[in-house]
């Protein structure tokens, strides 16, 4: 079973190109051959509708509601297996509305929580979710000058995704997936991991899933280069998924109709095969 988790980073009037970019997603999909296909940042309904058109070999889809009062995070599957159920609920703890963290709570970040028939019938959880960033330039204190502590912001909810997880069934299968904006050897990841029993797919390796050069239409500061993104397993009681073999794909830069030259996200898509 493959899974692709990938940021496409369709943000309406701060990142460029989007429909053209998510076209030329969806057509390097098929050689990648995806079985699940796990996306953060898109968040408007034309934009949904658009992948909806071009992806019809995954036809079991979810991406919660859209609206003025939310976004569903931003979230949104698309799957060759059957979906069985599939929910959004938003976090409790969303950041302040000052400074940067006030766009996170406009998209109302939350979790996905979906059962899927994945390979012989069987049934995984998974887990989609996209956090809060900590927009403080890296080497400053835990609590930044301007008075966000963005730290305490995804303390509060990993631990909500903590507690989510452990209220699934344990003798199933389980993913969680999704751009968790921490790094490898994040506390809070590390204790995530010792609660659940998951795996990180990449084996705490640090090669960066984030680009570190400009992207957007508006004059940010690049983030560095680092590795934000995310697919953790758990095996089941039958002993599936053991093993996972996770690679970087959508790498390749292209010239868009703008006349730019770039990825098609400031991310990489991050591709995992479960066997």
């Amino acid at each position: 079973m493959r899974v692709l988790s990938y940021n496409l980073c369709a943000l309406p009037g701060l990142s460029g190109d989007i429909p053209e970019r998510l076209r030329r997603v969806c057509r390097a999909l098929t050689p990648l051959k995806p079985d699940v296909l796990l996306f953060q940042e898109v968040f408007l309904s034309r934009h949904l509708e658009l992948l909806g058109s071009l992806l019809g070999d995954w036809p079991h889809r979810f991406s919660g509601r859209r609206s003025a009062l939310g976004f569903s995070g931003g979230l949104a599957v698309f799957s060759r297996f059957p979906i069985l159920s599939a929910a959004f609920a938003p976090f409790r703890e969303q950041g302040s509305w000052l400074r940067f963290s006030a766009l996170a709570r406009l998209s109302k970040k939350g979790a996905m929580t979906l059962r899927i028939e994945g390979p012989r019938r069987r049934m995984l959880h998974l887990l989609l979710t996209h956090l809060v960033a900590d927009y403080r330039r890296p080497g400053r204190h835990a609590v930044s000058r301007r008075g966000d502590p963005y730290s305490r912001f995804q303390a509060g909810q990993m631990s909500e995704l903590a507690g989510r997880i452990l209220g699934l069934d344990a003798r199933a299968p389980l993913l969680v997936c999704g751009d968790l904006n921490m790094l490898p050897d994040s506390p809070l990841l590390s204790d995530l991991l010792a609660r659940t029993g998951l795996r990180d797919s990449m084996a705490g390796r640090r090669s960066a899933s984030m680009i570190g050069r400009p992207f957007y239409r508006v004059p940010f500061d690049p983030t560095p280069c680092r590795r934000l993104d995310y697919v953790l397993f758990k095996p089941g009681e039958g002993g599936w998924p053991s093993k996972a073999k996770a690679r970087y794909a959508l790498r390749e830069p292209a010239r868009l109709l703008s006349r730019r030259v770039t990825t098609l996200s400031d991310h990489y898509g991050l591709l995992v095969e479960l066997s």
